[in-house]
């Protein structure tokens, strides 16, 4: 026997180990908003989610000092918790209670706070600092300037608006509307503007959650009736297996290319206690919870490269 014949099978499996020991690294954690006890959550996939010892993190308005008592409820309705700054900080999106917040994960410092609409379904942090949030019971973007003194907004129309994403590559947004996905140019100037450049028609009604994928290179989009993967490159959108058969998928992201995909699905009126995964077995319940979105604490490629390359 040659050499070679020992040495290459030797070789593969150490790559195969080298592999399967990155992916062990990954981080499974996932910051899921729970409005039951009002609270983003931080917890490991693999960890008991009814054991409160084994929360990794938490954030509540009430028991934050620099939210002011009368605008504490304004996160009573948690939607979103989205990392930023190479998950550093944590922007938040209110729900129903309005609140938009960015949160310093090291030691829960507000770095900025105020009302995002009558219900902010989604917030994104533009390059310059700047916030744009999603709110959809009042139809519109809402852009805060001068972060984070928040003095100035504009508002920028749009039916129903539930999501918003910042796409680095082309330097534009992408939201989420009723019956439209909407490519919008953020303009960062001494007077930041917006302003629609083009738009999709969804393949099905009433647009709900937007979010990148790991490949960096398109989105998740669910509306009431299915899950769908969006191409900004081709314009098309294509329905996601095995998920194309959820109707009223709150949230979905993914972690790697191995399946971990988390999916909160609303069972309970707009909650689930449950966060599904691809594979049944690993699905994770909290007695009592109620989860609207959850996100993995991991990098963006999508919205965040020019940070992460």
């Amino acid at each position: 026997m040659k050499l070679a014949q020992i040495i290459l099978p030797v070789l593969f499996v150490a790559l195969l180990q080298g592999c399967a020991n990155q992916e062990q690294q990954i981080s499974k954690e996932l910051f899921v908003c729970d409005q039951n006890s009002k609270k983003v959550l931080l917890l490991k996939l693999d960890s008991d989610w009814n054991d409160s010892s084994k929360v990794v993190w938490s954030w509540s308005a009430m028991e934050s000092p620099e939210i002011p008592e009368n605008e504490k409820s304004r996160y009573d309705y948690l939607a979103e918790a989205k990392p930023v700054k190479q998950s550093n900080q944590l922007l938040i999106a209110g729900g129903s209670g309005g609140g938009v917040a960015l949160v310093r994960i090291a030691d829960k410092k507000i770095l900025f706070h105020a009302y995002g609409g009558e219900s902010p379904h989604s917030a994104e942090l533009l390059p310059d600092g700047n916030i744009v949030v999603a709110s959809s019971q009042d139809n519109l973007l809402r852009l805060f300037q001068e972060v984070p003194n928040n003095a100035k907004y504009i508002d920028l129309a749009l039916p129903s608006a539930h999501g918003v994403v910042w796409d680095f590559k082309r330097n534009q947004l992408w939201a989420l509307g009723l019956d439209t996905l909407y490519a919008i140019k953020y303009l960062s100037a001494e007077s930041p503007s917006l302003s629609m450049v083009d738009r999709y028609a969804l393949p099905s009604h009433e647009g709900h959650d937007l979010f990148p994928r790991k490949n960096g290179k398109t989105l998740f989009v669910t509306t009431k009736k299915s899950v769908y993967d969006f191409d900004p490159q081709t314009g098309a959108f294509r329905h996601l297996e095995p998920f194309s058969k959820l109707e009223d998928v709150k949230s979905i992201a993914e972690l790697s290319d191995n399946g971990d995909i988390a999916v909160v699905q609303a069972v309970s009126q707009w909650w689930n206690d449950t966060v599904m995964f691809f594979k049944p077995e690993q699905n994770k319940r909290m007695s009592g919870a109620r989860f609207y979105k959850a996100r993995w604490n991991a990098a963006n490629l999508f919205s965040y490269g020019n940070e992460i390359e």
